[in-house]
């Protein structure tokens, strides 16, 4: 195959130098753009047109923005692109709320960048259109919210717990005696989950490990478990005889 050199060309702002090297069939040039600046460009970019310049051709046609509004956000300054590979043109601006962020033109122009973070948090803290809440409330991991779902159960068990004799009382301590001594990677368990309308019963109840647990969550045909080889066997014995002696 015959090499075409391009030494001494010009492409747009863009003037090869001399031949750089050639590695993994690509030939890179040096390049001298009409700023002064030095650069390697491969061969294929320069005779398609993709390189034109170091870059100042398109920085000279990048829109200012300076001053305008998008969103909460006010456009402050043009500053230093973080990534320098990309090209891409970021702005100082400052938020409504007093901070201040860099963000991305086209985030900017497109809508996709609307504040420092501060606007999907009001977003999710007000009403729809239509009247109902937002579901998405960002609470999710805070102690008071697990808080109320931990009370919202106890309610429903509450609700659904049957009027117990004395001996099913008995039966459900001992469920959940027998679970806290097996340790902390067992859980008692409702076959017939609670939210599906299951009751708070003994004979509603199962000691399971705590992945059976979170990998059956509210299925109630899930697959039954099969744990008893696992139990200490003379442990259990004693912890019923000791709530529950005349269990059978």
């Amino acid at each position: 195959m015959q090499f075409n050199d391009l030494t001494g060309n010009k492409y747009e702002k863009l003037t090869v130098l001399s031949l750089n090297k050639i590695e993994n069939n690509v030939t890179l040039y040096n390049c001298m753009c009409s700023c002064g600046a030095i650069l390697i460009v491969g061969a294929g970019n320069l005779t398609n047109g993709h390189t034109k310049s170091c870059g100042c051709l398109r920085k000279k046609n990048i829109k200012d923005i300076t001053g305008k509004r998008f969103g909460w956000l006010m456009v402050v300054e043009k500053t230093i692109n973080p990534n320098p590979k990309r090209r891409e043109a970021f702005w100082k601006c400052l938020c409504d709320c007093g901070n201040e962020v860099s963000v991305n033109g086209y985030n900017l122009r497109s809508g996709q960048t609307k504040s420092c973070g501060c606007y999907n948090i009001y977003i999710k803290t007000i009403r729809c259109k239509n009247g109902c809440i937002q579901t998405k409330h960002g609470l999710s991991r805070t102690r008071g919210y697990k808080n109320n779902i931990n009370q919202k159960r106890k309610i429903a068990q509450r609700n659904q717990t049957p009027r117990l004799s004395d001996k099913e009382i008995k039966k459900v301590q001992l469920i959940y005696k027998i679970s806290e001594e097996l340790g902390s990677n067992w859980q008692v368990d409702h076959i017939q989950p609670i939210s599906k309308g299951g009751l708070h019963h003994p004979d509603n109840l199962q000691i399971v490990t705590k992945e059976y647990n979170m990998e059956k969550k509210d299925n109630e045909n899930f697959r039954k478990p099969n744990f008893s080889e696992f139990y200490d066997l003379e442990k259990v014995k004693g912890v019923a005889s000791s709530i529950m002696p005349n269990l059978k």
